[in-house]
Parts: structure tokens; C-alpha cells; sequence
């Protein structure tokens, strides 16, 4: 092969090793600190019935937070959700899931049981919550550290709420662990976590 075709091969292998030492190392990194317990609480789920942390505890779980008219982050972000139920009972995993709006005076536990029923949601792992605003308010910020916008409608009145999109895995004793993307590899990671909070290596 003659050197002007050698060159370029070379550079690819060159990336390529550089890419691959880069994931080994980020394999090794640290895991992020603690970030704090979430407060108790109690909020509406689907069924119209009262349910919080008191039902979370000695579980680790991964919250989420959408509203049903969302036509932009939400249906990804729910998609992923539902990606987590199926992996997490594949690996057989006892971690539920939990899922927050962000709209409650829309989002009735009757809105909510249908929106996840066709999302495919398995009510004894997946609760969908809601509650006043004050509640939901609350228990985002001050439990989760994250923000919780206000309700806006633009011309075509289309409803906004900005919210995060990151899911958040809490462990057995109720401390919010870490935040993940709502991505590939962020559920890769999520579950790789899941399944040490559950003891399994």
C-alpha cells in the first residue's frame, strides 16, 4: 500500500484507539456523591389513591417528569421510561418507577391511567402521580433539585411546561443518588446502578 493511502488508515486507527481509551476510562470514573434524601411525600397516583414515599421505601426507584399534552421532550422521555420497565423485569430488578406531571390541573389520575396504559405502563411497578400544583411544585424542586416552569401557551395554543428531562434513581433509603440522561446510554447507566443498589454486583 503506498503511504498516501497508508496516512489516512493510520489516522482512523489512531482515532479509534483514542476513542476506545477514553470510554475505558470513563468506565472508571468515580460515581457522582449523593445529591441528598428526598422529603417525604404523598401525592395522587392513577387510581385516585393517596401514594408517596411511604410506598417507595426499601426500593430504589427512578422518577421522571412529563404532562400528557406534551408534544416535544415528553413522548421520548416516556418512551425511555417504558424501555426502563421492560429492562428492569427482564434483569428482574425490584425497582419501580415513577412518573410526576408537571400539569396536575390537566392531568386527573383518570388522564393519567389511560396515558399510561398506552404507554404499556405495569401499575404495580409504574405509578403516575398528581396532586395541587403546590404539591407537585414541592416535591420536584425541594425533593428532586430540579426546576419546575410555568404554564405557557403560545399562538397556536399550544401548552408548555419546562421541566426536566434527566431520570433521577433514588435509592432503598429514600437518598436521590444520581441524575441520568434520558438517552441510550443513559438508561444504560441508570440500570448498570439499579442493579448494584439491588445487589447485583
Amino acid at each position: 500500500m503506498s503511504p498516501r493511502r497508508l496516512a489516512p488508515l493510520l489516522a482512523l486507527v489512531g482515532l479509534a484507539l483514542l476513542g476506545a481509551l477514553y470510554l475505558a476510562g470513563r468506565r472508571h470514573l468515580p460515581e457522582a456523591p449523593p445529591i441528598g434524601r428526598v422529603p417525604a411525600f404523598t401525592l395522587t397516583s392513577q387510581d385516585g389513591r393517596p401514594y408517596g414515599s411511604a410506598d417507595l421505601a426499601g426500593r430504589p426507584y427512578v422518577a421522571s417528569f412529563f404532562f400528557t399534552t406534551c408534544t416535544t421532550v415528553c413522548p421520548r422521555l416516556m418512551g425511555q421510561m417504558a424501555k426502563v420497565q421492560q429492562r428492569l423485569a427482564a434483569g428482574g430488578l425490584d425497582a419501580r418507577l415513577v412518573s410526576i406531571t408537571v400539569d396536575p390541573e390537566t392531568d386527573s389520575p383518570e388522564r393519567l391511567r389511560a396515558y399510561g396504559e398506552a404507554l404499556g405502563a405495569d401499575f404495580g411497578r409504574w405509578t403516575f402521580l398528581t396532586g395541587t400544583r403546590d404539591e407537585v411544585q414541592q416535591v420536584i424542586e425541594r425533593g428532586f433539585v430540579t426546576a419546575m416552569g410555568e404554564k405557557q401557551r403560545d399562538q397556536a395554543g399550544v401548552v408548555d411546561i419546562g421541566h426536566g428531562t434527566h431520570l433521577m434513581l433514588v435509592d432503598r433509603q429514600g437518598v436521590l443518588v444520581d441524575r441520568f440522561p434520558s438517552t441510550d446510554d443513559g438508561l444504560d447507566a441508570l440500570l448498570d446502578r439499579v442493579r448494584k443498589l439491588s445487589g447485583g454486583g
